[in-house]
Formats: structure tokens, C-alpha cells, sequence
């Protein structure tokens, strides 16, 4: 479930396809319960998409603003079977390694470093969205009965 996308153009290209591939699926899952949640998720993620403009895989970055590592990215997939807080936390954590793998704004001005910072707060606000309540795991609970009964007896009383 987690891939090493070793090169840079793969990075870039195909990163970006499985982030809009997981964040279509957080979308629809979030749309089922609130359509403005849903829509608030994916305004974040078309801000945090802002950082795909000052993309550079390699060479140094004359920047007072990003430090970019080259680092490869470990993508991971929507998990269905996760509650949303994993899921919202691993999408916002691998976003936020992409920019500070591959992010160079190069640049020394104040007002330049205000435009990595929209993408850099949308990731920010996509992992707070990770701690709300609604979005944790739910705690199950099992009780093996001491009865027993064949396949038979349990049809019957599940349908009667």
C-alpha cells in the first residue's frame, strides 16, 4: 500500500494522480455526511496543489523560504476500512512530504513566501481536520455468546 516513487518525473506526474485519485475518494466519503465538509476538503487540496508550481527535482534551490531533500515520497492509498482521521492524517502527511521534497520557491522576498505558505497552511488545515472528533476510530465491542446453534437454527432466528 505504500509505493517508493524513486524518480522525479514519476513524482511529480503520477504522485499527483494517486493524490487526486485518494482525495477524490476522501471527498466522496466526506460528501456523504456534509457536502460542506466535503467541498471545505477540496478547496484545501486545490491550494495545497499551488506547491506543483514551484516543483524542481533536483540542483540547488536558492530559496529563503523551502529547502527542498529530493526525498522520495511514500504514497499511500484511500484504506477503506480506516476511520476518516487516518485517512485525512496519511493524505495531509504525504502532501506535506511532496512539498518538502520537491517545493523550491526560489526567492528571498517576503511576498513571494507568502504564496508557498497557502499550499503549506491547506496541508496544515487538511491534518486539523484529521483531529475532529467525528473522524476517529470507533472502538468495537465483541461478545461471544456461550450458545451454540447450527447453521439452521441461525437462519431461522435471523429471519424470524
Amino acid at each position: 500500500h505504500g509505493a517508493n516513487l524513486a524518480t522525479g518525473d514519476f513524482q511529480f506526474i503520477d504522485f499527483w494522480q494517486e493524490a487526486d485519485s485518494f482525495a477524490t475518494e476522501i471527498f466522496t466519503s466526506l460528501n456523504l455526511d456534509s457536502k460542506k465538509v466535503a467541498s471545505s476538503f477540496y478547496n484545501r487540496y486545490q491550494r495545497a496543489k499551488l506547491a506543483t508550481r514551484f516543483y524542481q527535482d533536483s540542483g540547488p534551490c536558492d530559496s529563503g523560504f523551502t529547502n527542498p531533500s529530493y526525498e522520495p515520497v511514500d504514497v499511500v492509498s484511500f484504506d477503506d476500512r480506516a476511520a476518516m482521521s487516518t485517512n485525512l492524517k496519511n493524505f495531509a502527511d504525504m502532501l506535506g512530504d511532496w512539498i518538502e521534497s520537491y517545493a523550491c520557491l526560489e526567492s528571498h522576498e517576503r511576498v513571494a513566501g507568502k504564496q508557498i505558505r497557502v499550499p503549506e497552511r491547506s496541508v496544515k488545515d487538511i491534518r486539523k481536520m484529521s483531529r475532529k472528533t467525528e473522524y476517529q476510530e470507533t472502538e468495537y465491542a465483541y461478545h461471544i455468546s456461550p450458545t451454540t446453534m447450527d447453521y439452521n437454527e441461525m437462519f431461522f432466528m435471523k429471519c424470524f
